[in-house]
């Protein structure tokens, strides 16, 4: 009975049940954490996303930088823009010494309109110049990179190596060379032009007709001669018809050039002209029928070794590899096609 007694005096524990709401059972103070970590999360994400941004960007106009601006500075290069002018046109003339025909750049390529940019990072000028296409209509760009470290050219957009700097001649102006090492003419008054030609050299005979082109031009304020040089051209008909006879093109083509009917001459000579062989005996029908002197003729035709031979010797002074080329003023070199620029670059008042 005691023991009976003791068990109904022991309650059993109560667990209230609360009914689930809307909010899944949370009371408020849950909900308050809930809320503020929300807050917090969000707070972060605005302070990560609107922390400022500094960009600092400072225009050449800003600084009045005449090279362009690093890092908020104007560049200082080592050289001007006109010492790497100087430097793309004595790249340019030595390719006059390339046996190919990357040769005829140092006379297509258009100096006057050369554009210069400087890359302050690289240190290194960008050259742009347009080049005449001799092949066909219109002008190709010619891109020429230069260290501003060295002042000299380090690649060009035609060919993978550069041609070797022979002589600091220089393109002077379009299709003009300034021959370095030489030295205006003592008598300016007329302008000297000098027209060295081997006869069988490609286009040296149709060469001539604008020799006499210009001799009708500008008539008595030139003093035109033509200069006779016999390189591989005429050592080629040599080998085949006897020396005498190869060179007796380059020999009445000189002595005719002395004679008031040479523009007959010129004009006869090409129109028989084959691009091939021209023996002595056609030679002299050519002359009796332009009506040259012939005892003149015979006169000059005799002493005529001697005469070419000091001119190339002077063909070799100019540095002159390939022929027709003209000297104009004893220092600036062309071919036929710009022979009349360099005359306008010696003489303006002439143009």
């Amino acid at each position: 009975m005691a023991d009976s007694k003791k068990q109904a005096d022991v309650k059993e524990p109560s667990i209230l049940v609360r009914p689930i709401r809307k909010l899944g059972g949370l009371d408020n103070i849950h909900l308050a954490l809930l809320v503020l970590v929300a807050i917090l999360i969000a707070l972060v994400v605005v302070v990560s996303y609107s922390k400022p941004v500094i960009v600092k960007s400072i225009s050449n106009s800003s600084l009045n930088c005449t090279y362009g601006a690093v890092n908020g500075t104007c560049a200082n290069p080592m050289h001007n823009a006109t010492q790497i002018r100087f430097s793309v046109e004595r790249q340019l003339a030595n390719y006059q010494y390339l046996n190919s025909s990357l040769s005829q750049i140092a006379y297509l390529a258009n100096v006057s309109a050369m554009n210069l940019t400087y890359a302050p990072v690289s240190r290194t000028w960008y050259a742009s110049l347009p080049v005449q296409n001799p092949s066909a209509s219109g002008t190709f760009v010619l891109t020429m990179t230069v260290s501003d470290m060295t002042d000299r050219v380090q690649s060009a957009s035609i060919q993978t190596v550069l041609p070797p700097i022979q002589s600091q001649s220089y393109v002077a102006s379009q299709g003009v060379i300034r021959d370095a090492k030489a030295t205006a003419c003592a008598t300016q008054q007329p302008l000297h032009i000098q027209w060295f030609i081997d006869p069988y050299a490609p286009g040296a005979v149709q060469s001539l007709l604008n020799y006499t082109a210009l001799q009708r031009k500008y008539g008595s304020k030139i003093n035109a001669s033509i200069d006779i040089v016999f390189s591989q051209y005429t050592t080629a008909y040599a080998n085949a018809f006897g020396t005498d006879n190869a060179q007796a093109l380059g020999q009445y083509t000189y002595c005719a050039s002395g004679q008031p009917n040479f523009k007959l001459f010129v004009a006869t000579l090409n129109s028989a002209f084959t691009n091939g062989y021209m023996s002595p005996s056609n030679l002299n029908i050519i002359a009796q029928s332009s009506g040259l002197n012939m005892g003149s003729l015979a006169s000059c035709l005799n002493a005529s070794s001697t005469s070419i031979s000091a001119q190339e010797l002077l063909a070799q002074y100019y540095g002159i590899v390939f022929t027709p080329t003209a000297v104009t003023n004893c220092e600036y070199l062309s071919v036929p096609p710009t022979a009349r620029n360099a005359i306008c670059y010696s003489n303006s008042t002439m143009c």
